[in-house]
């Protein structure tokens, strides 16, 4: 019986379904976003003769909502409109069913997937990847309108800036402006939209800071100091936001008169020993790229000796830095009598004098003593063998005899009383027998004729040996001096004229000689002085001198050269480019390259010798002489050149400004220019 029933309802439901069909005519999109309204119409074909209902439903994964449903009274069906919340995000689908009275389903559809979304399309650009601070950043993009966008700059987790902007249509373009103190390194750009039902959209992108130095800062220890003790120096380079940077960093030290005296580069700590360094305000100047800052420090006036006592022999230096002027005498105490050893005291610095006692006193044990501006020295007892000379001997002994209880060991006028007698009576003695020895007397005479015959024969020898030293000593000078200098006469009188003046130098070169030996550093000094030699010589130059590890050469000033302005650049050009190979050179033998500075100046100067009868040499004088001195101090490592320079020769060379500076004895500032190669 259960089956026959069973049976029935089946066939029932089955004619049921087979009486109506569902249409969707106007389908929904495949997408849609939170605040948007889905439009659907359906048609309802139904044979079912009982009362039905028509329901449409949205299922999606986190909600479902019957939406809809109203008694079928015709086959066309306008679905209300439905307005997507934030409850009906996911991939959902819409359900239209066909139900009788008792909601059993006669007919039912489902419409394909709908992605429903809360995103916002967001998609922009920026201008680069780098920026410096203060920069400007531009961002282009699109974006629905209405829509409040948020950019956020984040370094490291933490949001340095927000900027704000409202989108009023779907391109925008915003400009950002960097803060001038913002930190180096990578930073997040995350823009961030959402609009007023609950879209959102979210996109980055990564910039980078680059570190800027802005302040370049300089300490000096102690900046009053004196000539034994040590200046220690250093700078501190701090970026954009005051943050420091491990950076080299150039210094240079100039003495009273603005002459560099020492180039240092380096990232540590410096020092520098003062000794010899003479009393006045000394200037210390360090940089870094185009940030300067400078300092000052004072050495103070020392006047000061030291004295000690080895072996007999007193030896007195001035350790301070002013010239010495003192007379003191030193008392050698032995029993009851004295001896006065005077000391004149004419030193300059660092000069010394030594004063051996053996010869000043007798042998003896003494207790020595001297009172000076400084204070007594009283080194204790001393043991003397005595080495004196027979003069003095004998005058010393004459003060005993008289009983001198202080004796002065530079007194002899008692041994000149005996020896004026003894004078006279040899004179006596020589009357007498005068005549007894005047054939002997005459012999020697004829004897002395016949010995200095042979020795005039001898003094001709010796001419023309003599003649022959001096040319090979003229060969080995003519290394060290131009020969159109020996050629010269020396006594001819200064000339003004127009010539040009290369100086050269070699950067840190102190540093260089603390960290290598003698032998490395002749080694490299005469590599970098041939070259330099070899190419001066080769443009018509010649080298005036050496001055320690810089070289100052002279062009029309020992033979005419019409074009020697531009010999000297191209042979500043050809050193520059030469210390590639020297510097390669210098690697070879395991020591460090070496930078070199130039500086170049052309104009009227007297040329010719100067000094004394004593020293004499051959040299410029001039304001270009000191112009382009100071031009090589000021260098990078560039040859650099006057503004009346470049005029003279700028249709030759190819240039860039360098800047302007001050100079000593020089009217307002100097424009200095880059050389960067002959045209």
């Amino acid at each position: 019986m259960k089956k026959q029933v069973l049976f029935i309802i089946l066939v029932l439901l089955t004619t049921q379904l087979a009486l109506a069909s569902i249409t969707i005519d106007s389908a929904p999109l495949d997408t849609y976003k939170i605040g948007e309204i889905i439009d659907v119409s359906i048609t309802v074909d139904n044979d079912y003769e009982d009362q039905a209902f028509v329901s449409a439903t949205i299922d999606c994964p986190d909600n479902k909502l019957n939406f809809f449903k109203i008694p079928y009274s015709s086959n066309f069906i306008d679905v209300p409109e439905i307005i997507i919340d934030k409850n009906f995000v996911g991939e959902c689908k819409l359900i239209f069913q066909l139900l009788n009275s008792e909601d059993l389903v006669i007919e039912k559809l489902e419409s394909e997937p709908i992605e429903i979304t809360n995103k916002l399309d967001l998609e922009f650009t920026i201008d680069k990847d780098t920026y410096n601070p203060g920069e400007k950043i531009i961002l282009n993009g699109k974006l629905e309108s209405n829509v409040e966008l948020v950019i956020l700059l984040i370094d490291s987790g933490a949001t340095i800036e927000t900027y704000r902007e409202t989108i009023t249509n779907n391109q925008f373009s915003i400009t950002l402006d960097l803060d001038k103190s913002i930190s180096a390194g990578k930073k997040t750009l995350l823009l961030s939209a959402k609009d007023e039902i609950g879209n959102r959209a979210e996109d980055s992108t990564s910039i980078t800071i680059t570190q800027v130095a802005r302040s370049l800062d300089l300490s000096i220890e102690e900046q009053d100091l004196g000539p034994t003790d040590t200046l220690s120096f250093k700078a501190t380079v701090n970026d954009q936001s005051g943050n420091l940077m491990f950076s080299k960093i150039t210094y240079r030290v100039y003495d009273p008169d603005e002459n560099i005296i020492e180039s240092i580069t380096s990232n540590e700590q410096n020092t520098l020993e003062l000794a010899g360094f003479l009393p006045g305000e000394y200037i210390v100047k360090s940089s870094y790229k185009n940030l300067e800052e400078t300092n000052k420090f004072t050495v103070r006036e020392v006047k000061e000796i030291d004295v000690t006592i080895d072996e007999g022999i007193v030896t007195i230096a001035n350790i301070g830095n002013v010239r010495y002027i003192e007379d003191f005498s030193f008392e050698a105490k032995v029993d009851e009598t004295i001896y006065q050893i005077p000391v004149s005291l004419d030193l300059k610095v660092n000069e010394k004098i030594f004063i051996d006692l053996k010869n000043e006193l007798p042998t003896g044990s003494y207790d020595i003593k001297a009172v000076t501006k400084q204070g007594t020295i009283e080194p204790g007892k001393i043991d003397i063998i005595s080495n004196r000379p027979v003069v003095k001997r004998l005058s010393q002994g004459l003060s005993q005899i008289t009983g001198s209880a202080i004796i002065e060991t530079d007194q002899v006028s008692n041994v000149f009383y005996v020896g004026f007698f003894l004078v006279f009576i040899g004179f006596m003695l020589v009357l007498v027998v005068n005549r007894r020895f005047k054939t002997k007397i005459t012999k020697v005479v004829d004897d002395t004729v016949i010995v200095q015959g042979k020795q005039n024969k001898g003094l001709k020898n010796s001419l023309v040996k003599n003649q022959k030293e001096k040319s090979v000593i003229k060969d080995m000078f003519g290394s060290y001096v131009d020969n159109n200098i020996l050629k010269k006469d020396f006594k001819s009188n200064i000339m003004k004229k127009d010539i040009s003046i290369l100086f050269t130098d070699i950067r840190g070169f102190s540093k260089i000689f603390d960290s290598h030996d003698s032998e490395e550093i002749a080694e490299m000094l005469n590599i970098y002085f041939g070259k330099c030699s070899f190419i001066i010589k080769k443009n018509r130059g010649f080298i005036n001198k050496f001055i320690g590890d810089s070289v100052m050469a002279l062009f029309n000033a020992t033979i005419k050269d019409e074009n020697h302005l531009v010999n000297t650049i191209r042979s500043a050009i050809e050193l520059k480019n030469e210390m590639i190979q020297v510097n390669k050179e210098l690697k070879a033998k395991g020591l460090d390259p070496i930078e070199v500075g130039y500086g170049i100046d052309s104009g009227p100067c007297a040329v010719g010798t100067v000094g004394s009868k004593e020293k004499l040499e051959f040299t410029a004088v001039g304001a270009p002489v000191n112009i382009a001195f100071r031009l090589q101090s000021q260098s990078d490592g560039s040859i650099l050149i006057t503004e009346r320079v470049y005029k003279k020769v700028k249709n030759k060379i190819k240039v860039k400004k360098f800047g302007e500076f001050e100079m000593k004895n020089i009217t307002g500032k100097v424009k200095v220019y880059k050389v960067l190669g002959i045209k």
